[in-house]
C-alpha cells in the first residue's frame, strides 16, 4: 500500500494489531497516499531518518501520524473525540 517500507512496516502492524482503515484518499497537492486508521495506534512504533511523528491533538485533525519525511504519504489515527 505505502511506497515507504518503514511507513507500510507500521501500517503492517496496525493491521495484525486490530486495527483497521476508516478512509484512504490522496491529498492534493503533495500528499498521495493518505490513510486515516478507525482506533488510536495500538503499537509502539519507531521512527527512522524517513518517517516523522506528528502529534496534533487538536479537534480538527486527527490525533497522531506518521508521514514520510516529504509529507507524500501519511498514516494517522482516528480523528479527535470531544468529550
Amino acid at each position: 500500500m505505502f511506497e515507504s517500507e518503514e511507513l507500510e512496516k507500521i501500517f503492517q502492524s496496525e493491521l495484525e494489531l486490530g486495527n483497521s482503515i476508516e478512509e484512504e484518499r490522496s491529498w492534493p497537492p503533495e500528499c498521495t497516499k493518505f490513510v486515516l486508521l478507525e482506533n488510536f495506534f495500538l503499537g509502539e512504533h519507531e521512527l527512522s531518518d524517513n518517517v516523522l511523528s506528528n502529534d496534533y491533538r487538536d479537534p480538527h485533525y486527527w490525533y497522531i501520524e506518521y508521514s514520510t519525511k516529504n509529507g507524500k504519504e501519511r498514516l494517522s489515527s482516528k480523528k479527535w473525540e470531544s468529550d
